[in-house]
């Protein structure tokens, strides 16, 4: 339509989608690429401006010998419902680990859940809040390895989540060990940060790195390395550290505070 047009790229649809493929027929991974990644180039070539919400995705683009020079890194945020959350009492006595999110095959729950869990101690409980089109083989490999302590909820409402949250000792977060999604920055990283409470992830490549450096208490391992796993849910187990840490990260990642940024990008953009 030679409309001008701005990019808001959220993930790397030919790496990620290419690398799920490969696994299954490396040619029709290679030809799939092959195909998306010129389309993909030549989207974002003729924008009129590009965001990315990790800075991971440039280093991938600059080899891919795209110009992203003026190309913006505005990161996924924390939404206002998720600040300021009170802490309760806890009732039950069992610690708790929850995962809240989807169960597919970027986060490959499968491979890790049920070996993190039966390595457990009676004093813990895995609590896995969502839905996704993996969920059966993680049921399947629960049953395999007679996972009692593993807790499976379908997907809830936003109140009765912040509710979940509130219960937990310990939050959990995993992503697939695949080379794309180590380019990732997951939005539940931030979810989870506003929560002040310890993080469990694992994790590769970039995304790692940023949960290392930025993310207030947070323990992370290699992905699918479940050893690693539960070394640090027991160095996570009663963490705590000063509020002024999860202040500061709040602040900066509170997604009013990116949006209002990338909207005076964008008004620039628009009456350039």
């Amino acid at each position: 339509t030679k409309k001008r047009y701005f990019v808001d790229m959220r993930d790397i649809f030919s790496e990620a989608m290419t690398d799920l493929i490969a696994k299954k027929s490396h040619i029709l991974g290679k030809s799939f690429h092959y195909i998306i990644s010129f389309l993909e180039k030549k989207v974002l070539m003729q924008a009129s401006g590009v965001n990315v919400v990790s800075e991971g995705f440039i280093e991938y683009f600059d080899k891919e010998g795209l110009n992203t020079s003026s190309w913006t890194v505005y990161t996924n945020g924390i939404d206002d419902e998720f600040i300021g959350i009170p802490r309760k009492k806890k009732n039950n006595p069992k610690k708790i680990i929850l995962y809240a999110g989807n169960i597919g095959a970027g986060q490959g729950l499968q491979k890790i859940i049920p070996n993190i869990a039966k390595n457990l101690d009676d004093n813990y409980l895995f609590r896995v809040v969502g839905d996704g089109n993996t969920k059966h083989l993680l049921e399947k490999q629960m049953l395999s390895k007679k996972c009692n302590n593993v807790e499976l909820l379908p997907p809830v409402a936003r109140e009765k989540l912040i509710s979940l949250y509130q219960d937990a000792d310990i939050l959990f977060l995993h992503l697939n060990n695949i080379p794309a999604f180590g380019r990732f920055l997951p939005s539940k990283i931030f979810e989870y940060a506003a929560m002040r409470k310890p993080i469990v992830a694992g994790l590769l490549g970039y995304s790692k790195e940023f949960v290392e450096n930025n993310v207030p208490n947070s323990f992370t391992f290699e992905s699918e390395d479940y050893h690693q796993a539960l070394l640090c849910i027991k160095k996570a187990d009663g963490s705590e550290i000063e509020n002024y840490a999860y202040d500061k990260f709040i602040q900066k990642y509170s997604r009013l505070e990116i949006m209002s940024q990338m909207s005076d990008h964008l008004a620039k953009i628009i009456y350039k």
